[in-house]
């Protein structure tokens, strides 16, 4: 059955704010500073996220900081 996101539900307000962390850290950066920012970024994402979505921001969010580290190593 589908689902619609509607503005403000948990789901999209999740998503939403899982794409404003994609567009801070896409193109990563070659300084601690960056990757510090961006891991407390992100335990602020999921500690924010409501519960009914908690799990599947985390799971997100690795799988974002596994994506930029792959990506990273490629650029430099």
């Amino acid at each position: 059955m589908r689902k619609i996101f509607v503005k403000g539900s948990p789901e999209h307000t999740t998503i939403n704010n899982l794409v404003i962390l994609m567009q801070k850290y896409w193109e990563t950066e070659e300084n601690q500073d960056y990757w510090n920012k961006f891991m407390e970024d992100l335990h602020k994402f999921v500690e924010d996220t409501p519960d009914p979505m908690k799990e599947f921001a985390a799971r997100f969010g690795l799988t974002l900081l596994d994506y930029l580290e792959d990506k990273h190593r490629k650029e430099v």
